[in-house]
């Protein structure tokens, strides 16, 4: 198991928040537990990847790539979610209180036992 430090940065370069790489195999990584709370991930490709029990509140997600990712009980309290690809996603046990969901595309996502307390949706969400 390799175990590196991954360090997500601002544009002048400051370390805003990190998280521990488990592993990584055919270009897509496992996160453990990481905190990217806050964090700009506007437009990220983060598809298929392994983000189990990631702390993203708060995070900007907006149009975000998550398709086929593992959320399985990430904490995406207050997420900015808008237009993001959560087709096949894993969020069982997610807590998605307070997200914006519109134009969220969640068709075949797993939301059994995820808090969907007070998150924004409109005409444009897919379920």
């Amino acid at each position: 198991m390799i175990v590196n430090p991954m360090y997500i940065e601002n544009r002048s370069g400051k370390v805003i928040n990190s998280c521990r790489v488990v592993y990584g195999y055919g270009g897509k990584l496992t996160l453990g537990r990481g905190n990217i709370k806050g964090a700009n991930l506007k437009n990220a490709d983060l598809s298929e990847h392994d983000l189990m029990q990631m702390n993203f509140s708060g995070t900007n997600l907006e149009k975000a790539d998550l398709s086929s990712a593992s959320l399985f009980g990430a904490n995406l309290k207050g997420a900015n979610l808008k237009g993001a690809d959560l087709s096949d996603a894993w969020l069982e046990g997610a807590n998605l209180e307070g997200a914006n969901l519109e134009g969220a595309n969640l068709k075949g996502a797993n939301l059994e036992g995820a808090n969907l307390s007070g998150v924004k949706i409109n005409k444009k969400t897919k379920f």
